[in-house]
């Protein structure tokens, strides 16, 4: 099946998007200060009286070759120990690293990784990012090379260093990726071939073997089953639900098994958002938060008699320059901070929400 461009691509990702300016700068809680922060009734539970609301956002936008200005950020993870955040840029082809700055709620750019072209350490077009549990390894879906990239580094303090990606050969256009803790087994949301894609291997020194027996989705067959161009995947703190943004079938697709050793059964679907870029369950478990193509909007579900149902939407009212799509997001560890990825046409920054106590 052959690509889109990857103006068409980006273009098909962001919609119509304008201009966002500023520069705030903030910074995540690390997971030893979430922890000692943690409330008695038990991690990421929250009180009834308490919403998610925007706070501020940091960074901008920058011209191609920019080392401190964002441009299209597709992917965002951050590290759960020390709160290093990093973000794929589609437009930039490649990673960009933000750290702490000294105080609370401070960040700063701390350099780019990656540039554009087909060899090793060279993404073009990249979109969702992941970190290994052991914080030593950063897989990036290289969308327009057809393949899985990888950097890793020996210890926390060493420069990331790339290495021979995975799936060549195999992908055709790889959105997303994502690693069970084990680092055994990798699934890759490949667009224009509307599968799920598996990838194992027996040791985490091993290369990742494609796994076609266990790939889900494709467009034939039962059609609550259909992946049609799937974009982005989260998967459960136990492994038992995978999640599938379908976002030519305007849903999350979700699937279960019983246990790890188990393949993979779909169980239902979420249905209702126009065009989503992304979905994750938030750290309580209580709702899935799905931003679509409708700008600075987060649409949400919350599980009711055991089906997810629609319920009021996040929407970002402070701050507004113009409009921009909300591409990614990420939890910090203390389950009460989100960091969304917004882009627009020579815009770029990352929206900061947290649970606040809401005023009668």
């Amino acid at each position: 099946m052959s690509h889109m461009s990857e103006s068409q691509r980006i273009s098909r990702r962001t919609g119509l998007q304008m201009a966002i300016g500023g520069l705030v700068t903030v910074a995540i809680p690390t997971a030893a200060e979430a922890k000692g922060k943690r409330r008695k009734k038990g991690r990421n539970e929250r009180p009834a009286n308490e919403e998610w609301t925007y706070i501020r956002s940091f960074g901008a936008y920058g011209d191609v070759n920019d080392l401190v200005g964002i441009n299209t950020p597709s992917g965002i993870t951050f590290d759960p120990e020390d709160g290093t955040l990093y973000l794929s840029e589609s437009r930039q082809h490649c990673v960009s690293t933000w750290v702490r700055n000294g105080s609370e709620w401070d960040y700063k750019a701390d350099g780019k990784f990656g540039t554009q072209g087909s060899g090793v350490g060279q993404p073009r077009a990249p979109e969702k990012i992941a970190l290994a549990a052991d914080r030593r390894t950063l897989y990036v879906a290289d969308t327009d090379n057809s393949r899985i990239a990888i950097w890793s580094r020996p210890d926390h303090a060493s420069l990331w260093k790339a290495h021979e990606p995975f799936g060549e050969g195999v992908l055709e256009a790889p959105t997303a990726v994502i690693v069970t803790r084990d680092g055994r087994t990798a699934y890759v949301a490949d667009e224009t071939a509307n599968l799920v894609r598996t990838f194992t291997r027996t040791a985490i020194t091993d290369p990742f073997v494609h796994s076609k027996v266990l790939d889900i989705g494709g467009t034939s067959g039962d059609t609550r089953r259909f992946l049609d161009a799937p974009k982005a995947l989260y998967l459960t703190p136990d492994e038992l639900t995978l999640g599938v943004v379908a976002a030519d079938n305007d849903r999350v697709s979700l699937w279960s098994r019983p246990n790890t050793k188990f393949d993979w059964e779909w169980a239902t679907n979420v249905e209702g958002v126009d065009i989503p870029h992304t979905a994750r369950l938030t750290p309580d478990g209580t709702q899935i938060f799905v931003p679509g193509s409708t700008p600075h909007v987060i649409n949400r579900f919350a599980k009711t008699d055991g089906v997810w149902t629609a319920i009021a939407p996040l929407v970002r009212t402070a701050g507004l320059a113009n409009a921009g799509n909300y591409l990614d997001l990420a939890f910090a560890p203390d389950g009460r901070t989100m960091l969304v990825a917004n882009s627009g046409t020579r815009a770029a920054e990352v929206e900061v929400w947290q649970l606040r106590p809401v005023r009668d």
